[in-house]
């Protein structure tokens, strides 16, 4: 029995030894696995993060493109007014007698819708510079966000 109990002896120093290595290499293997998962997990994140950076982007550059067009519906409603304007003032101009015969007070009319025709003219050209400016500075938008510029 003697033998046993020194075989078991062995066994127990040998247990007490490689217990602590055995530890060491379980907890070694187990840190490269959560190291190897984590680094997975942050590829995946950074492959995410670009991707919902890229729709944003894109959405934007799709908001941009919506603010151009209402803005070109802006000019054309804006010229098309002040044709408009211009045509009636013109038709009335040839309806009526010429300045030689008309009298005073639908002269002045005349010359009042001439002179609103003219401040309207100025005032239009100032918002066409207004919006212009902002399809100039949406278009810098769309570059600075790596797009191309749609006219």
């Amino acid at each position: 029995m003697s033998w046993i109990n020194n075989y078991m002896d062995c066994i127990v120093q040998w247990a007490t030894i490689l217990s602590p290595i055995i530890a060491i290499l379980i907890a070694v293997w187990a840190i490269k696995s959560s190291a190897k998962a984590t680094a997975k997990q942050i590829d995946a994140l950074k492959d995410s993060t670009t991707q919902q950076v890229e729709s944003v982007k894109e959405l934007a550059k799709i908001q941009i493109r919506v603010a151009k067009i209402q803005l070109c519906k802006e000019l054309f409603d804006l010229r098309t007014q002040f044709e408009q304007r211009k045509e009636r003032l013109s038709d009335e101009e040839k309806s009526e007698p010429t300045t030689l015969h008309m009298s005073s007070e639908k002269y002045t009319r005349r010359e009042e819708k001439r002179q609103d025709l003219m401040w309207n003219e100025k005032n239009i050209e100032k918002q066409v510079q207004v919006i212009n400016k902002y399809m100039s500075q949406l278009d810098k938008l769309v570059e600075s966000l790596g797009g191309e510029q749609h006219g």
